[in-house]
């Protein structure tokens, strides 16, 4: 982790946990406290107002102005129920709102009081769900307050992070990377009097230190290459008198070994390195007894010195050795005592030749001699003139009987004697090869045995020569491949069967070469079905017959060729289906091979079945022509169906150029030869076929300039193809026509060939010219009737003129409309909570009266504290029904602001939404219809609230006037959502009348209105369309149809769009 994201981290985690475990612990405790006390004191407050407003009309068994009383109550607070009792009468009033039942509902009763008396009990029930959505709305803020906290605090400590440590150490590390790049004559210059200063001020001392021993070291390697120089000449001069004195020991490719007269290693050289494997070094001083094999101890040693002794008299001896890895190593010795000039004998000089490998070739020899004599392989040996000196055993046993019947006779009268009728080719390739001396390989003929019987060889005749090239011998080695030539014929069988025989006859006669060359008792061909194996084509070997059909034995066979693949059973293995080989007529089974017959998509779609009545001996052979069978059965299958796949591919490409309504031509690339052309050629360019068709196109007058033709070859050459190339081209009668050419690439039997197409452009280019000069007439036409525009222009600006002051007029008209409307709702709502101060003034007026006179009979304890009591009471409704009234005053004052001004600020839309309502309230509640809203709380926008509050109030007025008409009771319902692009969607919908088709398109039109001189002026939707998108920079579309009602759509982003200064008209009523 970094150092930034470490701090930042630390940060966080030290802001957040204290103010996470505080918050959380706060508003758990805080909030069920806080929500206790607002419904208690709610409840208080409701049944105090009601206990005390109805006390009178209880008192004179009014219900209607006591039923007044509690609707306007209720309508004010979250009251579910409120039920007024009469001890006498029952149920005096009841009221209920069973949609506000939501959540946990309160209940409380309070004694209504007159006089001293009880005369009634009010009950009422107060759902806690609007105090709980407010406390968590307070919470949330807190929760917002302590967001932007955090985020400011993090802006803050990345700025003071990049100023004060992320610069300083990224320059800190870039003259790190200079000092480790070897840069030191770049000074290091401290920034700042901090921690990274000292830093960078110590990195300057390590630099300067690092400069100066760098300069040291470098006066030391000087010094040092002078001394080295001098000691490499002193060591090359040694190594030269060395190296003379050593050459003619060193480079001897014998080995010379210097033994003392005890035979002791004096020295020796690279040679007996190579040979015995020690080095010089480690045999020094040793026994010679360590190069001889067998030898392990002292008393070999002295086996060792009278072996060698007796070595020094005689020329060479051969001996046994051993090398330092164990290993043998046969050598041939040459001792030589070196005397003194007295003739005492030194030391002994021997010259040791490494013959291993003679050795080994030597018995190499042997062995093979052993194996040509036992091999099945018939070989013979010849003098240089052909005539047999030696055979082997087989050949003896196979041909002649006895070697001593054929030594001396020509190799060729020995072979040709055995030769069949009509061979007498390869007699004279034999002679032939002797006479030129070459070497000839894989000569296959026939031979007879001494049984009789014809079977066929392979021939290798090889010379073997002296060390001049001189034939000396020849060697004959001949192979018995009488299974192979049977395959052979077999293979060559059925690489002559041809497509030109029927599928069934290519079958027949495709398994009987496989049956002849397997040696197969019968051979056929099954395809699979559903049931198992259907025989479809059988060929039977002499002896018996198998014809297509059901057998018995099918599944089993089925069973293994499906498990298997392909299948060979031989010998021992074939009793699971020998029994049924017998259902089927033929004699017990010894030997069967199954191969898989595949379709196109390699699947196994039948088997190629090979039966045998004994076992097999060429198993191999007989697989693979079996497996080849099963293969061209599969290729015969595959290319039937190709066949006719290319038939229909040829028709289809044939009817596609002849009834193409496109010229279409092919050309030979080689010669440019026209091979073909179709119909719509010949139609368009009127040549005649046989003037086109097997002529080079430079011949015909088609062309008419030849560096375009060049010029397509080129874009051919580069490209691969020509796409809309220009040319223009003669016809028969000699017309020129404007042409597009599009030429690609084909093969046509492996010879490339050119599909050309043309395509006639000439009434193209020819409409083209016309549009040009029509152009230019235009030119002139619109010179002339710009003066006539001009002249237009300027009097219809005049008339816009007058139309901008009518609108003025018609929008101040709708501005005096409004604020009659404003005032009357702003009187109805303050209405009820002054109309209910005064109703307590009156009521604390007679109690006060009432305390009067009691305490003028005499005062008494309990008549005070009820005095307290209810004074208390009333103070308190006053207090909050005058606090209503100053809310209400508020709010209108702020509507009143937004609605006169076009002041950019930050609100919520639900409080914007909820002030519209209130305001419009009393003009819905001179009606039977109602206000229904569903505005998320949280939707915050950045835009203009008085010309939204403007828009929802022409809306609703616009319902009121013109969505309810005929109808008792109707409902507008105000939503809102956000769209999850940076927007917000608010409708308006009522269940009226609806829009005729024929309006709703020009609903948004100025002055456009269905009630024309009775209400409104028809500016009201226009106004609100030029306001949605214009200032607050959304969209409004409308969706009604007649008896469905209506639902205007506004789409409008959080974030308005910048505006100039522009006044909004003021709201008008809707058309």
């Amino acid at each position: 982790m970094t150092v930034r994201r470490a701090v930042v981290t630390a940060v966080l985690l030290g802001m957040l946990l204290p103010a996470l475990v505080v918050g959380f612990y706060l508003a758990r405790v805080s909030y069920a406290d806080k929500l206790r006390s607002e419904v208690a004191l709610t409840l208080q407050h409701d049944a105090d107002v009601i206990a005390l407003g109805v006390r009178e009309s209880l008192w004179a068994l009014d219900s209607e102005s006591a039923a007044a009383l509690v609707e306007a109550v209720m309508k004010e607070s979250a009251l579910v129920t409120v039920e007024i009792l009469d001890p006498h009468l029952g149920r005096f009033v009841f009221r209920e709102f069973p949609e506000r039942r939501e959540g946990v509902v309160h209940v409380l009763e309070r004694q209504v009081m007159h006089r001293g008396e009880t005369i009634g009990r009010v009950r009422i029930e107060l759902s806690e769900a609007p105090l709980r959505s407010a406390l968590l709305n307070q919470i949330l803020g807190f929760a917002s307050l302590l967001a932007l906290q955090v985020i400011i605090s993090v802006i803050l400590i990345l700025v003071v992070l990049q100023r004060r440590v992320g610069r300083p150490l990224l320059r800190l590390g870039e003259e790190a990377v200079s000092l480790a790049r070897g840069e030191l004559d770049k000074p290091i210059i401290p920034s700042r009097r901090d921690e990274i200063g000292d830093v960078e001020a110590q990195l300057e001392v390590t630099r300067q230190a690092l400069q100066g021993l760098f300069h040291t070291l470098e006066q030391k390697n000087r010094a040092l290459e002078v001394d080295l120089r001098e000691r490499m000449r002193v060591e090359a001069a040694l190594r030269d008198r060395e190296q003379r004195l050593r050459t003619l020991v060193e480079q001897s490719p014998l080995a010379v070994i210097e033994f003392d007269l005890g035979w002791h290693i004096l020295d020796w050289n690279e040679a007996a390195v190579r040979i015995f494997g020690w080095r010089r070094e480690e045999v020094l001083g040793r026994h010679a007894g360590m190069l001889v094999a067998n030898s392990k101890d002292a008393r070999d040693n002295l086996s060792v010195n009278q072996l060698l002794e007796r070595s020094v008299a005689s020329p060479h001896i051969k001996l046994a050795c051993k090398r330092s890895d164990a290993a043998g190593v046969t050598c041939q010795w040459y001792n030589s005592l070196i005397r003194d000039s007295a003739g005492t004998g030194q030391r002994i000089v021997a010259m040791v030749e490494d013959i291993t490998e003679r050795q080994r070739s030597d018995d190499e020899i042997r062995r093979l001699a052993t194996v040509v004599r036992l091999t099945s392989n018939l070989v013979a040996l010849t003098d240089a003139s052909g005539r047999i000196e030696w055979i082997n055993h087989a050949f003896a046993e196979r041909c002649s009987g006895h070697a001593s019947e054929v030594r001396g006779q020509a190799l060729v009268d020995v072979l040709q004697a055995q030769e069949l009728t009509g061979e007498t080719s390869r007699a004279s390739a034999i002679e032939a090869a002797m006479n030129n001396g070459r070497h000839l390989t894989e000569l296959e003929m026939p031979c007879r045995g001494q049984d009789g019987q014809s079977f066929w060889v392979s021939l290798e005749l090889q010379p073997l020569r002296d060390d001049n090239e001189q034939i000396i011998q020849w060697v004959a080695l001949m192979t018995d491949v009488t299974e192979r030539r049977h395959t052979t014929d077999a293979l060559r069988a059925i690489a002559r069967l041809g497509g030109e025989l029927s599928p069934g006859m290519f079958l027949e006669q495709l398994l009987g070469v496989i049956a002849r060359g397997c040696g197969a008792q019968a051979a056929y061909l099954a395809t699979h079905t559903r049931d198992g194996v259907d025989i479809s084509a059988s060929l039977c070997a002499p002896g018996w017959s198998l014809v297509g059909g059901h057998h018995p034995g099918r599944t089993t066979l089925a069973a293994y060729a499906e498990r298997t693949g392909a299948l060979l059973l031989n010998t021992g293995a074939y009793e699971a289906i020998s029994r049924d080989a017998v259902s089927w007529g033929c004699s017990l089974t010894q030997a069967l091979i199954l191969e898989p017959v595949v379709d196109s998509q390699q699947q196994v779609s039948g088997h190629l079945a090979l039966l045998f009545d004994s076992p097999l001996v060429a198993t191999e052979a007989a697989q693979s022509l079996a497996a080849l069978g099963a293969a061209r059965a599969s290729t015969e299958f595959q290319r039937l169906l190709t066949l006719e796949a290319l038939r229909h591919s040829e028709q289809k490409f044939s009817s596609i150029f002849q009834y193409s309504p496109i010229p279409i031509g092919v050309l030979r690339r080689s010669d440019s030869v026209c091979l073909d052309v179709n119909p719509s050629f010949l139609q368009n360019f009127g040549y005649p076929r046989n003037e086109v068709v097997g002529q080079p196109v430079l011949a015909t007058p088609i062309y008419t300039d030849q560096r375009e033709r060049e010029w397509v070859l080129q874009l051919l050459n580069e490209a691969g193809e020509v796409s809309g190339a220009d040319m223009r081209l003669r016809t028969c009668d000699g017309e020129i026509r404007d042409c597009q050419i599009y030429v690609r690439q084909i093969s046509m039997d492996e010879e490339p060939c050119l599909l050309v197409a043309t395509v006639d452009v000439t009434s193209l280019l020819e409409a083209q010219r016309q549009v040009e000069e029509l152009n230019q007439s235009l030119e002139k036409r619109v010179t002339e009737r710009t003066h006539d525009l001009a002249t237009t222009n300027a009097e219809l600006e005049k008339t816009l003129e007058r139309l901008k002051r009518t609108l003025d007029e018609l929008v101040r008209s709708e501005k005096l409309a409004a604020l009659g409307s404003l005032v009357a709702g702003i009187a109805h709502e303050l209405n009820t909570p002054i109309g209910n101060s005064l109703m307590v003034a009156s009521t604390l007026h007679d109690v006060n009266q009432s305390f009067r006179e009691q305490m003028e009979a005499g005062l008494r304890r309990s008549t005070l504290d009820n005095y307290v009591a209810e004074s208390e009471s009333a103070a308190d409704i006053l207090l909050r029904n005058l606090q209503r009234a100053a809310e209400l005053i508020s709010s209108f004052k702020q509507v009143a602001v937004d609605q006169t001004s076009s002041q950019r600020r930050r609100f919520e839309l639900a409080e914007v939404v909820s002030e519209i309502v209130v305001t419009m309230q009393p003009v819905f509640r001179k009606t039977s219809h109602s206000i229904e809203t569903e505005i998320p709380a949280g939707i915050s926008l950045d835009s203009y609230p008085g010309p939204l509050g403007q828009v929802i109030a022409n809306l609703l007025n616009n319902t009121i006037l013109h969505a309810f008409e005929g109808q008792e009771r109707g409902t507008v319902r105000l939503r809102a959502e956000l769209d999850g692009a940076g927007g917000v969607i608010f409708t308006c919908q009522d269940d009226g009348i609806g829009i005729h088709a024929n309006n709703l398109r020009r609903i948004f039109d100025p002055f456009f209105t269905t009630k024309l001189g009775r209400d409104g002026t028809g500016l009201g939707l226009n106004i609100v369309h030029n306001i949605v998108t214009g200032i607050l920079g959304g969209e409004i579309t409308v969706d009604s149809s007649p008896g469905q009602g209506s639902c205007f759509r506004i789409c409008i982003p959080l974030k308005a769009p910048a505006q100039e200064d522009t006044l909004v008209p003021p709201k008008a009523s809707a058309a």
